[in-house]
């Protein structure tokens, strides 16, 4: 972990703490009829992305937010989405534009990183048979490819690039997990 990263770190952790990703993919609503966490891991934990959010913004200006940020050698933002959900995948793309705002305008600002010299990823965790049909979304929003999904025409308001160089602004990559993934990948993410 790199200095500015651990400076992230360090600045968050004056005010929250780490969960479980069993506790992060808690169901956060009695609408979902999904009784249990997504993911059952006790051992891994990250800070609560939705805790960091809700703590900058009132109830008047809430912005959507991933469930987790994860700070390792790079900074992953993870989206637990279990089947069921009410939220469509459009909701998906705005979820992942705001918390990069909230993590550009707020938690690195907080922070007082010197620049950002480190990947952000953006991970989506599925239920085995719900992955997402985004993969526009997804490309424009990320750096690098993306794996082969249903093409999705709805996002293109979401496309934002450097004048200069025509490059992606928001993530480095974004993956698409299914739940029985999860332990394998988390464990090996640098």
């Amino acid at each position: 972990m790199n200095k500015n990263l651990k400076k992230i770190k360090e600045h968050l952790s004056h005010k929250f703490e780490e969960k479980s990703y069993k506790e992060l993919s808690k169901p956060k609503t009695s609408e979902i009829r999904i009784p249990t966490s997504l993911i059952d891991d006790i051992t891994n934990k990250a800070f609560c992305f939705d805790d960091i959010s809700d703590s900058f913004y009132n109830d008047k200006l809430h912005l959507s937010s991933a469930d987790a940020l994860l700070l390792r050698d790079n900074l992953y933002l993870i989206e637990l989405k279990p089947i069921g959900q009410k939220e469509l995948d459009n909701n998906i793309s705005k979820k992942m534009i705001e918390s990069f705002h909230t993590l550009r305008e707020r938690v690195f600002k907080d922070s007082k990183i010197d620049q950002i010299d480190f990947e952000i990823h953006f991970i989506l965790i599925r239920e085995d048979n719900a992955i997402t049909n985004c993969s526009k979304a997804y490309k424009k929003v990320s750096k690098k490819p993306t794996p082969p999904v249903v093409d999705n025409e709805s996002f293109d308001k979401y496309k934002q690039r450097y004048v200069d160089s025509n490059e992606r602004v928001y993530y480095d990559s974004i993956e698409i997990w299914k739940k029985f993934e999860f332990y394998d990948k988390i464990t090996k993410l640098k």
